[in-house]
This record gives C-alpha cells, structure tokens and sequence, in this order.
C-alpha cells in the first residue's frame, strides 16, 4: 500500500524497482498487468482518478510511462487545487478580523 503523502515519482521509483527485480527473476508482468497492478497499489485518495481512468482508458493498450504521466498531472492538480484552498482560507480569516 501506498502511503497518501508520497509523491507519484517515488511509487513509480518503488513499483519499477519491484517489477524490475520480478523480471530478473523470470517473473515479468505484460504491462497490462502492471498497470493494473499500479492502479490498485495507489493510496484510496486515488480512487476518484483511478476510476476515471478505467472508464476512459483501455487498460489493454495503457502503457505504464502514459499512465504516470496522467497521473503526475492529477497531482499538480491537486497540490494546486489545495495552495488555492488554503490561501483562500487565509484571505477570509484576514477580512473577518479586519471587520471585527
């Protein structure tokens, strides 16, 4: 399981370096396999993009190298998403002090 906090370069780092060592071992995935295997190692705060995925990808002709590039896309996504969040938070405690 994937730790929430982690960023997706550092799964990926993991999951190649398992997928890897597998191949050495003559225990290689297609890469159907390994995508699929990606998806469901993913933190559940995932969930949401990995069933988008599912429903608009075919997971049969995914490659790997394209699905961690959509997903290191969701990611700025969120990070940005959340500074704008906290930053508005921050904006509206300044305007009801300034009221008071």
């Amino acid at each position: 399981m994937i730790l929430e906090e982690e960023l997706i370069d550092n799964v990926f780092a993991k999951f190649h370096t398992i997928i890897t060592s597998l191949k050495a071992l003559d225990e290689g995935f297609s890469s159907k396999n390994c995508v699929r295997k990606f998806l469901r190692a993913l933190h559940p705060k995932w969930h949401a993009k990995v069933t988008a995925i599912e429903e608009s990808k075919n997971l049969t002709t995914l490659s790997l190298d394209e699905l961690i590039g959509n997903l290191k896309v969701y990611e700025e996504v969120i990070k940005k998403d959340s500074e704008t969040v906290k930053s508005t938070k921050g904006n509206k405690v300044d305007t009801i002090a300034l009221e008071s």
